[in-house]
């Protein structure tokens, strides 16, 4: 190499040993080239071939990454100490600082500086290159696609190192790196086309689907396995014949018309229709068709994808099959419902007309049975003798007892048939718990009973139905008294403001109700005391009618009880005064 001291030039090597070691160089950077298939090996074996074959300091190939505005290194070799480390050279720097590397980037030139520590344009590095032997250095630009994308630099350990020959093979090894690049970018994109058509032939040989491809006439050009297997011609006995081949005589129209769509730039998905296989049977299709372009924009042709779609047409046809058995099903069954229906309605009128006919044929009798036993009793038709007596009080009790189960089952029935007639009159409450009262009160009398009523005051009046309001007191208090046998039975009365409404709670020290047995408390003829054994007469209606006259009243009855400590039913009613319903 050469080097200088004062103005005189040295010469450690002939020129002629300095030139084999630059082309030596240059040998050696084509040849890393042409075998290169990697761009960071390749930037790697350049650096290389730069300092060894060349004799260099060292070299390093940085790169440029616009997100920092930076060259970052990438590769180098000969840095022992360590210059390139961490090293980041911004390009949009004011003052300049990257020196002739920033300057080579920018001005995509190469950029030298023959006395490196003395060059104003590298006073940033001084102190850097100082220290690691750095007396002269170039730079120049490696592209792509004509464009500044990296920067070889070159570091030499003399000053003057860098004259007309060696600019020249750094230059040069940067137009190859250069070159080197594009060519593998092109290899890049032609191995990604090669893959993509491997692909594509892949998928195009493995679909389930026929695909086919034909001219803008409706010459047929490829045809892959599936179109093979599903209509039936092999390969080189279809491609050449028009696509009319397998289109049945019926819609080659259609298949003009389709051709019309492709040759205009559209594309057809999902079209159904029918296709020919080579055995003469027709099969329904899905067919989806997209004009194929060439190079200059024009329609080459046309790429057709056939689906056979035979099962889910025979799918279809099986469910129309079972929506048509479904809805005879359902139009059955509607018409048995029907029918069922209206004989239940006749039933039921049946019934009522029965019941209406039975009640007054039964409680005629009845109340005859009643009212003469009573003239009897009385002694106004002669008087009677103590047994005499006894029986007939019998015989007009069982009367009585009769007549009000004849009484509940009619009104049940009355209930259910929507026939039970609400009045809205003018009520005085406090005149309803009288009466209620005395019906009741020979009953606990007879037990031993205590029956009070408590309220704050006087009720007063209200818009009701008076006499269903007395049947539900009644048929409490009856059943508190009937399943009570020592203590009282309580008739408790409140007014509620908000929202408006009267509160008649009735409670017993009876036997009280099991939890398990309150489900079924107000069902029609159920009865918990129930059985052969049972103590207390009753048909199971009495708790029934109350739950619903009260629902039929726009209030509820409600109940509370722990076995064998006693109950509380709880009769709650809407209270409208007659002021308020007259507005």
């Amino acid at each position: 190499m050469r080097r200088r001291e004062g103005a005189v030039f040295l010469h450690d090597d002939s020129d002629a040993q300095r030139l084999r070691r630059l082309y030596d160089a240059l040998r050696a950077v084509n040849r890393t080239l042409a075998d290169a298939t990697d761009c960071d090996l390749l930037f790697i074996e350049v650096c290389r071939a730069v300092v060894e074959q060349g004799g260099f300091l060292f070299a390093w190939i940085g790169w440029y990454d616009p997100p920092t505005d930076c060259i970052v290194p990438l590769a180098h070799c000969g840095d022992e100490q360590g210059y390139v480390e961490n090293l980041r050279i911004r390009i949009q720097t004011l003052p300049p600082s990257g020196g002739p590397v920033a300057t080579a980037f920018q001005s995509g030139r190469a950029a030298v500086s023959n006395d490196f520590l003395q060059d104003p344009a590298t006073r940033f590095w001084h102190d850097r290159a100082r220290g690691r032997g750095i007396r002269s250095s170039i730079a120049v630009p490696i592209r792509r696609a004509h464009a500044a994308a990296g920067v070889l630099a070159v570091y030499g350990d003399a000053v003057d190192l860098f004259q007309a020959d060696e600019i020249a093979l750094i230059e040069a090894t940067a137009s190859v790196v250069s070159v080197a690049l594009d060519r593998l970018a092109h290899e890049g994109d032609r191995r990604r086309d090669q893959q993509y058509a491997s692909r594509f032939a892949a998928i195009v040989e493995s679909s389930n689907d026929a695909i086919i491809s034909k001219s803008p006439s409706g010459v047929i050009t490829s045809w892959n396995p599936a179109a093979e297997r599903i209509f039936g011609y092999r390969a080189e006995e279809i491609i050449g014949r028009n696509i009319s081949t397998v289109i049945p005589s019926d819609r080659q129209l259609e298949e003009s018309n389709l051709l019309g769509r492709i040759a205009r730039g559209e594309r057809i998905v999902d079209f159904e229709t029918l296709r020919l296989r080579k055995s003469g049977e027709l099969f329904p299709a899905s067919v989806t068709i997209s004009p194929i372009y060439g190079a200059d924009g024009g329609i080459l042709g046309a790429s057709k994808i056939v689906r056979d779609i035979t099962e889910r047409h025979e799918a279809a046809e099986a469910l129309r099959g079972a929506n048509l058995h479904l809805e005879q099903r359902v139009a059955e069954r509607t018409a048995e419902l029907a029918i069922a229906k209206e004989r239940a309605e006749s039933a039921d009128k049946l019934k009522s007309a029965f019941l209406a006919t039975m009640s007054h044929e039964l409680r005629t009798p009845l109340n005859s049975i009643i009212g003469f036993s009573g003239i009897v009793l009385q002694g106004m038709a002669g008087p009677l003798n103590e047994e005499q007596a006894k029986q007939l009080g019998m015989v007009r009790g069982s009367a009585v007892h009769l007549l009000a189960l004849i009484n509940d089952v009619l009104d049940i029935g009355r209930i259910e048939a929507d026939a039970m007639p609400m009045l809205r009159e003018d009520c005085d409450l406090d005149a309803s718990i009288e009466r209620v009262v005395a019906s009741i009160e020979p009953m606990a009398q007879l037990k031993g009973l205590r029956l009070s009523v408590e309220r704050d005051g006087p009720l007063g009046r209200a818009i009701s139905d008076r006499r269903r309001i007395e049947q539900v007191l009644i048929n409490l208090l009856g059943n508190a008294v009937k399943f009570t046998e020592h203590g009282e039975v309580r008739l408790s009365v409140q007014a509620h403001a908000s929202p408006a409404r009267l509160a008649f709670r009735v409670i017993d020290t009876g036997i009280g109700i099991a939890d398990a047995d309150l489900g079924t408390l107000f069902q029609p003829f159920s009865q918990v005391d129930s059985g052969l054994t049972r103590q207390h007469e009753g048909t199971g209606l009495g708790l029934a009618i109350c739950r619903r006259l009260a629902g039929l009243l726009g209030g509820t009855v409600t109940v509370r009880s722990r076995l064998g400590l006693g109950s509380e039913f709880t009769f709650s009613l809407p209270l409208v005064r007659p002021a308020e319903a007259a507005r």
